[in-house]
């Protein structure tokens, strides 16, 4: 346990820069975190802040700059095994668990020291079944489960429990989280943070935040470094600035502008196009629909639910009571591919498409480029006689790209885009398609604030044109978005909630009133 004096220096660095290829990811960063802080790290998507947060751990190493942990400055960065050593943990922002393992035995690979002897299985077991409830207490989760079986928010809390496991001797002097929050559910995103700042003081680390949710950040945080293409642009204690002050400053001159466009549309107001978007196709006119009639199969224990044409339908509630089985359901009765005793009572009319936030495992094509994965739903109205026609699908990712504003070229890997940036791809992809039926699956998970107001600008549009559109998210701010919201518990409508007139802290409210009836 680390015994050093809370305010002491947990971690700094000074002139910290990292490029890669033609790209200047980093350039001149300098931060610090004291022990017992908890300092937060925000910026708009492909600001650095991920390969900021990687070269403070160890995984990449900086082309210059002095990093200091533990009253010890490295000139040219550290490596895994010496971060480790030095006290430095982190989870990044996608998550990196092996699914064939079980949650246990994920952390045995994390943290090898905890399991020792002939029953290291059981001491294993025991020890991330101890640290999971430290942390997210009341979790339901078996150490014997495998990492497959788990959804996203299940494999949050695993990443983040097992990197934080001690062996003998190891100490913990920094926890650096890329979007920790991302795919967990208010009251295990409520857990973790008292967590950390109970544990911060009490055992003097320091702590390292990037996220995306502006609330965490004032709730939560002590001081915040702002980002900007690659440069640290302002730090600030959190009491002396505000939530404006900080989206001004994550902003780049563009940004500003399309942000203030998308935010001055009233929630059922014709929403203005993003800066660039006149460059994409007008969606087409639509009629689609959903309904659900007493839905059961695979965790849905008698859904009723509908969407019109023009609507935007909420699911809400905490994480894992049967928002993933429903979203699951529809795509499946849509897709024609229904086995016996799954997605009874579900019915879709027209062409559906999917958002998910899981971009790894549901989302872009790792080895493709970002042109391929826009164009991947598009096919068939990209050629003739079974031949895409290159010229086509180099226009249509074009166009997209310009409405959307990537930070890239349509050749490049997706992979090279950050995860916001791959995001905006997926959401292309899925409205390229000129679907009828839109799911939204968590799908500004690790997006910035000035994307998501983007996002939610190019969603009014598809509700003007008619598309059927099925939300779930994880923030209870984007529920106020929708006509109604659906709050699931153990796979049932425990509550609806009709119009968005409630402020967020209202609608949070609710949610949790309706889950824990």
């Amino acid at each position: 346990m680390t015994t050093a004096a809370p305010g002491t220096l947990a971690l700094g660095c000074e002139g910290v820069s990292k490029r890669f290829g033609t790209t200047q990811a980093v350039r001149d960063a300098a931060l610090t975190v004291a022990r017992g802080e908890i300092l937060g790290l925000v910026g708009h998507n492909g600001a650095g802040k991920s390969t900021m947060m990687r070269t403070l751990a160890g995984l990449v190493q900086p082309d210059r700059g002095t990093i200091e942990v533990g009253g010890e400055r490295f000139e040219h960065g550290l490596d895994p095994r010496r971060a480790r050593a030095h006290g430095v943990r982190i989870v990044q922002q996608e998550l990196a668990l092996c699914p064939v393992l079980q949650v246990g035995e994920a952390g045995v690979l994390q943290c090898p020291g905890i399991a020792t002897g002939v029953r290291w299985r059981q001491a294993a077991n025991r020890r991330v079944a101890q640290r999971i409830q430290e942390i997210f207490p009341g979790t339901a989760l078996a150490p014997e489960r495998s990492v497959a079986s788990l959804s996203i928010g299940l494999r949050q809390v695993v990443e983040i429990a097992t990197a934080l496991l001690r062996g003998p001797g190891e100490r913990i002097d920094c926890v650096i989280l890329d979007e920790p929050t991302s795919s967990l559910d208010g009251e295990s995103a409520l857990a973790l943070y008292d967590w950390l700042k109970r544990a911060a003081e009490r055992e003097g680390f320091g702590v390292i935040v990037s996220t995306h949710k502006l609330d965490e950040v004032f709730r939560w945080h002590d001081r915040v470094s702002v980002m900007t293409d690659g440069e640290i642009v302002a730090q600030r204690r959190i009491a002396e600035t505000s939530r404006e002050d900080l989206v001004a400053l994550m902003q780049r001159p563009a940004d500003a502008r399309a942000a203030a466009s998308a935010a001055s549309a009233a929630r059922h107001a014709p929403a203005e196009a993003p800066a660039g978007a006149a460059a994409s196709p007008p969606p087409a006119p639509r009629a689609g629909g959903i309904a659900l009639r007493d839905a059961r199969g695979h965790g849905m224990h008698g859904v009723t639910l509908d969407v019109g044409p023009g609507e935007i339908v909420g699911l809400g509630g905490l994480e894992g009571q049967g928002q993933d089985a429903v979203l699951e359901a529809v795509a499946a009765a849509a897709r024609r591919r229904l086995r016996l005793g799954r997605g009874r009572g579900v019915r879709v009319e027209g062409r559906l498409a999917v958002v998910s936030g899981d971009r790894v495992d549901e989302g872009v094509f790792a080895l493709w480029s970002v042109e391929h994965n826009l164009s991947a739903s598009a096919l068939r109205g990209l050629g003739r006689l079974g031949f895409v026609s290159a010229r086509r699908e180099r226009s249509l990712a074009e166009r997209w790209l310009a409405a959307l504003r990537v930070k890239g070229a349509a050749s490049d890997r997706i992979t090279s885009l950050s995860g916001g940036t791959q995001q905006k791809v997926l959401l292309a992809r899925a409205l390229a398609t000129t679907s009828d039926v839109l799911l939204l699956k968590d799908p500004t998970r690790g997006v910035d604030e000035a994307t998501k107001l983007e996002i939610y600008a190019l969603l009014e549009r598809q509700r003007e044109a008619g598309t059927a559109i099925l939300w779930y998210s994880s923030e209870s701010r984007e529920l106020q978005r929708c006509d109604r919201v659906h709050v699931l518990q153990a796979g049932r409508v425990a509550a609806t909630l009709e119009g968005s007139d409630a402020d967020e802290r209202e609608i949070e409210e609710q949610i949790i009133n309706a889950s824990f009836a």
